[in-house]
């Protein structure tokens, strides 16, 4: 008895703030932004790794493309509230920080010259930790479009999108991986996520 009224308080819960994030275009569209960004960096971490050692990259070398990517994320994260000020407000920076990280996944597609390829990596996994920094900006953005009452609801509703987007991009890596190639899946990952920044610029 108690799980059915559960069961049942969740699916009215649930069906609260779908109905609300469908109609609220602000809240509607930051949930697409952040499937879209799901998706494609599902896609490219499970694509990058296969794919350089596949070009030529020991495997060694990947660590410590890691490894120095770590150590100087400790230092550059501390900026990120800085560039945000500088830009003007968060929308301008989760632009700016989003067509970045998708020009670092796109180069390691592109690049084939080992060393330049070891420079892309570092690049990607520094952004890839400054990324993590900018949900702050879209926290506001988000708790700006909704009210109080019934903010807990949608927040729980937009992370259920973002677990669609991660499921689809492991079966869109698995059916990349076979028919096609790890490149594609990588362009695809970066091309997706410079086109999903300039999705920021509707939102008002």
């Amino acid at each position: 008895i108690h799980i059915k009224k559960s069961l049942k308080e969740t699916i009215q819960t649930s069906k609260k703030g779908i109905f609300y994030t469908l109609n609220n275009k602000t809240i509607l569209l930051l949930s697409i932004i952040m499937t879209l960004l799901t998706f494609s960096i599902t896609l490219a971490f499970n694509s990058y790794q296969p794919y350089v050692i596949q070009v030529g990259l020991q495997p060694e070398y990947l660590g410590f493309a890691l490894s120095i990517a770590g150590f100087l994320s400790i230092f550059t994260l501390n900026y990120s509230h800085k560039i945000t000020k500088f830009m003007g407000n968060n929308k301008k920076s989760l632009i700016f920080f989003t067509i970045l990280f998708g020009l670092a996944i796109t180069c390691i597609g592109f690049i084939q010259y080992l060393p330049l390829l070891f420079i892309s990596l570092i690049s990607y996994t520094m952004l890839y930790e400054f990324s993590s920094s900018t949900s702050p900006a879209y926290r506001d953005l988000f708790n700006k479009n909704t009210p109080s009452k019934i903010r807990a609801t949608v927040l729980s509703v937009s992370s259920l999108y973002t677990k669609v987007g991660e499921i689809l991009a492991l079966l869109a890596f698995g059916l990349i991986s076979t028919y096609i190639n790890l490149q594609f899946g990588i362009l695809l990952s970066g091309i997706l996520i410079i086109i999903t920044a300039f999705l920021y610029l509707r939102l008002k």
